[in-house]
């Protein structure tokens, strides 16, 4: 959803859904707010999440789960450092 435009109903997408920064880091911007169940709480996403950041917002499907990252140091002999977990403190 590009910055200043308002979320479309038409978008094809199943609920939930999950809204994030399409340019800051993955968990920049992230709430409890961030999945969304409807129409309503799509468009309120958004638009808080453009006023925010600034910048344009990403929707995608929500899958339950955990979040998992693996970093890999490049150049001639790249490596894998060990994976962690990110979890969110209540």
């Amino acid at each position: 959803m590009p910055h200043g435009e308002q979320a479309r109903s038409d978008h094809g997408l199943d609920y939930p859904l999950v809204v994030k920064s399409r340019t800051e880091h993955g968990s920049a911007g992230l709430t409890d707010d961030s999945v969304v169940g409807d129409a309503a709480a799509l468009r309120a996403r958004v638009k808080a999440l453009h006023r925010t950041l600034g910048g344009d917002a990403l929707v995608e499907r929500y899958v339950e789960g955990r979040e998992l990252y693996v970093p890999v140091l490049g150049g001639r002999m790249p490596r894998a450092l060990p994976p962690w977990e990110l979890t969110r403190r209540a």
